[in-house]
């Protein structure tokens, strides 16, 4: 568990980058050797927000301020939408 929700391990393969339709459950890692590969939730998908793969594109981009105002404006429609 991972702050109250459950975790799962998942492998891919020719080190690809984790999606939902190119992961398989970790069973066994056996006699070999693993890693593992944690990701925030504004690393994995800031890029939605930003339009840019790295933060530091991000913000050589938007600067702080602008992205500061991105992701409240984001949030704000998202959050208009619950209600």
């Amino acid at each position: 568990m991972a702050g109250g929700a459950p975790v799962q391990l998942v492998t891919t393969v020719d080190y690809e980058w984790p999606t939902a339709t190119n992961t398989t459950p970790l069973n066994s890692i056996g006699t070999g050797r693993g890693s593992i590969v944690l990701y925030n939730q504004a690393s994995f998908a800031h890029w939605l927000v930003t339009g840019k793969q790295y933060m530091k594109e991000a913000k050589a981009v938007h600067g702080v301020d602008g992205l500061c105002d991105l992701f409240t404006r984001k949030a704000h429609d998202v959050l208009q939408y619950q209600a």
